[in-house]
């Protein structure tokens, strides 16, 4: 404990807290990790230097398994240039270290293979993803990513080859996928589309979590209001397609160049800027059929 001056001080004086962040930032500090029983000041911290560069790491929380914490941390740490004493973390455990192959064409799979389970939803392609490699400098850190607004990520670009319906869905697994991995679910769980966020357990912290997750994987800068604005999976999804990646413009432009004609089909009586993305791509669907 503290001495009683020191709380004085805490109580009497300003803490300062966003200027020490600042001047740590201003310092090329880029690596955080908040030591204590959950994650209180990560939020904080964050809100002063929102830099997708910077790495915010805590070593136990209350909501997961304190080993499961700690192994996240410690990963999150070595993946960002950090030296690890491997020896001291694995001298109570039968785990030893192994080297890698360092040549690109001496490859081999360590991702889990699918699963026999017949799953209701099942996200395209294999289970498991390539590990992303990190653009660094020569002191080992973390160098800034490219810019969102002149590039798109392979999400982006796979929501945008899509029909109108498959893109939607993709958007939903994807979400799906997200909330579960920060919250903690089995992936398998299937979250209802209107279900709140902060109802099934989401707090601030992981609400900021999931936000940096999205946006890395569309390549693409969100609202810090994300979450609150857009509180269930249904109103994210309609606001990325809609409003931050503008796919409904799309959508609606394509219509025009096929010359759907509404007054033709007897429930398209409305102007095509009226209709929802459902009944657009339903319009879109049938005119390519008389095209075929």
């Amino acid at each position: 404990m503290s001495p009683p001056e020191y709380w004085t001080r805490h109580i009497r004086n300003p803490v300062r807290f966003a200027d020490s962040i600042r001047a740590l930032r201003e310092a090329k500090h880029s690596v955080f990790l908040e030591i204590g029983p959950h994650p209180v000041l990560n939020g904080m911290a964050r809100a002063t230097a929102p830099e997708a560069d910077v790495l915010w790491a805590s070593s136990l929380n209350r909501d997961h398994q304190d080993w499961e914490s700690l192994f996240e941390a410690l990963s999150s740490l070595y993946v960002h240039g950090i030296n690890l004493h491997w020896d001291r973390l694995l001298t109570s455990t039968a785990a030893k270290r192994v080297s890698l192959p360092i040549y690109p064409f001496q490859r081999n799979r360590f991702w889990l293979q699918e699963s026999n389970v017949d799953l209701q939803r099942k996200l395209d392609g294999e289970l498991g993803s390539p590990v992303q490699r990190e653009p660094r400098s020569e002191e080992g850190r973390t160098l800034a990513r490219k810019n969102p607004a002149t590039s798109e990520s392979d999400f982006t670009l796979k929501l945008q080859s899509a029909s109108l319906a498959r893109r939607r869905d993709l958007l939903i697994a994807h979400l799906r996928f997200l909330v579960a991995n920060v919250l903690g679910f089995d992936p398998s769980r299937e979250i209802d589309l209107e279900q709140g966020l902060f109802e099934l357990g989401m707090d601030s912290i992981m609400s900021i979590e999931f936000k940096g997750r999205l946006e890395r994987t569309l390549d693409l800068e969100l609202p810090s209001t994300l979450t609150f604005n857009h509180p269930n999976i249904k109103a994210l999804t309609d606001y990325i397609l809609c409003d931050a990646l503008k796919f409904a413009s799309e959508s609606k432009a394509e219509m025009s160049e096929l010359g759907v004609n509404a007054a033709k089909n007897p429930s398209s009586n409305q102007p095509v800027d009226d209709l929802s993305e459902e009944e657009i791509a339903h319009l879109l669907q049938k005119k390519l059929e008389q095209v075929k």
